[in-house]
């Protein structure tokens, strides 16, 4: 079916001609589900079938969509946002109306992203030192990200992460960088969180990526959060893949690497150096898109210096 061209505005007419015909042919709702899954499943329906005003780009108003069902704006919206977090809808701008951006669920399971972006930049009071953006050209065993890249993937436990590395991760080429994050003591810095992170982006994506993040190292900006970044390169609506918890020794490339960009900077790294056990973090950052993985990265952490409390916990015995 061709696609229409988005409407400036919404109209409850759309979704009561659309949700008559849903009642009439598909299959009623057991007794006792939730309106909220009603509604979900409704709009689900008529965006995978394309119907009228239900096209890749077309808006879906909170107002329109309530007025147009008969239901409360709370339960119109507590069903767009499950279809969000499939990743069938998107806002571009907070307050926005939604647009359907996906006509297939991107997240199947959708208890893998979070609703919220997640930033331990924005949290905390600590700077951080910056590698330049590197590029990583696969096959090419004889990097050593690239072997590292290949072992993350294989080992992470979120479905979405392996389904992502299958698709496009392990082919082409990716961007990655470093950060050491440090803190302040009496006798100087100290790093208590070292991160790679790789993005797979499309190339314009990553020469926009490219360009601010260097931008933001010249002007020695040693505190920002990677969400801005991506947003201006055109990647919105990003939400965070679960986070991986285990322990782990830093590779001793990854500590020499670190070493080299930190340029005499004075920031004490010898658990690094000398590859002590730390708590490692591996996470996620998706987007509503048919290849919705945008980065991955790994993260060592000296439990000692830093803790973090996590309000709600998926546990899995492996």
């Amino acid at each position: 079916m061709p696609l229409g061209r988005p409407h400036s505005k919404d109209y409850p007419e759309k979704y009561k001609n659309s949700f008559e015909l849903y009642q009439l042919t598909q299959p009623q709702a057991p007794v006792g589900t939730p309106l909220a899954d009603q509604v979900a499943a409704y709009l689900e329906w008529a965006i995978t079938q394309e119907q009228d005003g239900f096209e890749i780009g077309e808006i879906v108003n909170i107002g329109a969509l309530a007025e147009g069902l008969e239901k409360s704006r709370n339960i119109a919206s507590k069903g767009v946002e499950q279809l969000v977090a499939k990743g069938m809808l998107a806002r571009t701008k907070p307050k926005s109306p939604y647009e359907i951006v996906s006509l297939e669920p991107i997240f199947t399971d959708s208890r893998l992203v979070a609703d919220e972006q997640i930033s331990l930049t924005l949290k905390m009071d600590s700077e951080s030192t910056f590698s330049d953006v590197r590029r990583l050209k696969f096959p090419d065993p004889e990097d050593p990200f690239a072997r590292f890249l290949v072992e993350e993937l294989a080992a992470s436990s979120d479905g979405l992460v392996h389904e992502a590395a299958e698709r496009n991760w392990i082919s082409g080429e990716v961007l990655y960088y470093l950060r050491m994050r440090s803190a302040a003591r009496d006798e100087g810095s100290v790093g208590y969180l070292a991160e790679v992170t790789f993005l797979n982006l499309t190339d314009d994506q990553s020469q926009g990526f490219i360009d601010r993040f260097t931008l933001l190292r010249q002007q020695q900006v040693s505190r920002f959060s990677m969400y801005p970044v991506l947003e201006q390169c055109g990647l919105t609506d990003l939400r965070a893949g679960r986070t991986l918890v285990s322990i782990g020794n830093p590779p001793e490339f990854i500590a020499r690497e670190l070493e080299g960009f930190i340029n005499g900077r004075t920031i004490d790294m010898e658990d690094y150096s000398e590859g002590r056990t730390m708590l490692k973090w591996s996470y996620a950052l998706f987007k509503p898109d048919t290849n919705p993985m945008a980065t991955f990265s790994v993260c060592y952490v000296r439990p000692d210096l830093l803790s973090v409390f996590i309000r709600m916990l998926d546990v899995e015995l492996k």
